[in-house]
């Protein structure tokens, strides 16, 4: 073997070499791409939640300003008209809710359209209905809160 062929077999040897470990870098590069990629869609998907969250937090506070204001017979049609809407956009938004979940929002969403129906005729009978109607799904907004913070927990601590 001669100095030349020497010389090209170790070109050879070291393109090859030089060669694996580019490829082995472009799979690690289009790993970490994929990770990064998922992580921005993780990290997307838990802002939305916790946007949502908000939301849902804010519809109780406004259901126990309603409740208040049903005391001192306010003209209350836009406000529960808002709740409903409020509670509408939060349904429809993707969340990660089970059927349960979903049912307590459409239970509520029903009712405070009956209550809206009401307000027109309401007396002290309906006035007291509608309170017991909102204490009634405040509750269970209050546990479904509860229940989403939870899980937002569960994931941050992943």
């Amino acid at each position: 073997m001669s100095f030349g062929d020497r010389i090209s077999l170790i070109s050879l040897i070291i393109t090859l070499i030089g060669f694996a470990i580019g490829i082995v870098k472009l799979f690690r590069t289009g790993k970490i791409v994929r990770e990064t990629r998922q992580s921005v869609l993780d990290l997307s998907a838990k802002l939305t939640r916790y946007d949502l969250l908000t939301e849902l937090n804010t519809s109780i506070g406004e259901m126990e300003l309603l409740k208040q204001l049903n005391e001192t017979n306010h003209d209350l049609a836009i406000l529960y008209a808002r709740l409903r809407r409020s509670l509408g956009k939060f349904r429809e938004l993707y969340m990660p809710l089970d059927s349960a979940q979903h049912t307590v929002l459409k239970e509520c969403i029903s009712d405070l359209a009956e209550i809206e129906m009401q307000l027109p005729n309401k007396n002290e009978e309906i006035l007291k209905q509608i309170n017991n109607t909102l204490i009634k799904h405040m509750d269970k907004l209050v546990r479904l809160s509860g229940q989403l913070r939870h899980s937002l927990g569960e994931e941050h601590g992943r």
